[in-house]
């Protein structure tokens, strides 16, 4: 996995944070009869250019982006579409990217079977 430097990491939150503030004003204009549609739809558009570009970039410096990927999949649906999820994910790809030790140390953690044992529950 290659890490990503500051100044990739601020270009690409530009160009995601965009559309995600587009977003909020496109959902709040909705209820305006023609343009609020068309708004909308161009916003939408322009979450269909945004998605190929920043999966691109993420292929080319050897980062998987899944992450990215769900989070973009999530800006899809209507109403959550007003959160800044693709934001957030990338943010988390480059957290992913940069420590990785430490996001492997997080998944044994929360991948490891459960200490507590329940009262009444059998032993495996």
């Amino acid at each position: 996995m290659g890490k990503i430097t500051l100044p990739e990491i601020i270009l690409m939150l530009m160009l995601v944070a965009t559309p995600d503030l587009l977003e909020i004003l496109a959902t709040a204009f909705v209820a305006v009869p023609v343009a609020g549609q068309i708004f909308y739809g161009l916003v939408l558009i322009l979450d269909f250019i945004i998605l190929p570009i920043i999966l691109f970039w993420l292929r080319i410096r050897g980062v998987k982006g899944l992450w990215f990927l769900a989070g973009s999949m999530l800006e899809f649906i209507p109403i959550i579409d007003i959160l800044p999820i693709r934001t957030l994910t990338l943010l988390l790809v480059y957290y992913l990217a940069n420590n990785p030790n430490k996001a492997f140390a997080l998944v044994r953690k929360l991948s490891a079977k459960p200490s507590v044992k329940l009262k009444g529950a059998k032993a495996t």
